[in-house]
């Protein structure tokens, strides 16, 4: 049955009489555990609609808003709130605690002899973790720590040169005092 009047909706999306405002479709990216709040409005103050529908669908459910069955019941249990405002008409879907099994395609109709459509496709995903201050802290003390390493290197290759210098011209010296006394 809710197939069938969805079909019904789609078939009739020719915007007259209650136009919704903002895009027709619009792609929104949350992470889970965010709030959703989806909103839809008569772009005429004047307008009536006769009816105000919210619809979701995605590859694994259908659900119209208005008629719950108790499996979705139990889903949006505490999560779900829809709002309707007049004079302009507005309606509002907010939906809390996001999890992946809300990703989909959400849909306002409004009807007023022809239908007014909005769809939303919601993406819900882990947000990709960010390169903060803190990273550029530790790439700072990883090129201070490589520099001491480094001059501390070069100290100690300036020392061992001096040694072997100062040890090969003792060496050299004595080589020569026994020579000397040979004169």
């Amino acid at each position: 049955m809710k197939l069938v009047l969805f079909v019904l909706y789609v078939a009739l999306d020719v915007i007259t009489g209650c136009s919704i405002s903002g895009p027709e479709n619009e792609t929104i990216l949350k992470s889970p555990g965010d709030p959703l709040h989806l909103q839809c409005s008569c772009a005429d103050p004047q307008s009536k609609p006769e009816t105000i529908l919210w619809i979701f669908t995605n590859d694994k459910y259908f659900t119209d808003f208005l008629y719950l069955t108790e499996e979705e019941k139990k889903r949006y249990h505490g999560r779900l709130q829809m709002l309707t405002t007049s004079a302009p008409v507005t309606t509002t879907l907010l939906l809390s605690n996001l999890t992946e099994g809300d990703q989909g395609f959400y849909i306002c109709y409004m009807t007023s002899g022809q239908t007014s459509a909005r769809r939303f496709k919601l993406i819900v995903q882990e947000a990709e973790p960010e390169a903060g201050p803190w990273m550029s802290v530790w790439i700072i003390l990883i090129m201070r720590l490589l520099l001491v390493v480094l001059m501390l290197g070069g100290a100690v290759l300036i020392c061992w040169r001096c040694t072997k210098e100062a040890h090969g011209a003792a060496v050299s010296t004595q080589q020569q005092q026994p020579g000397q006394q040979q004169q």
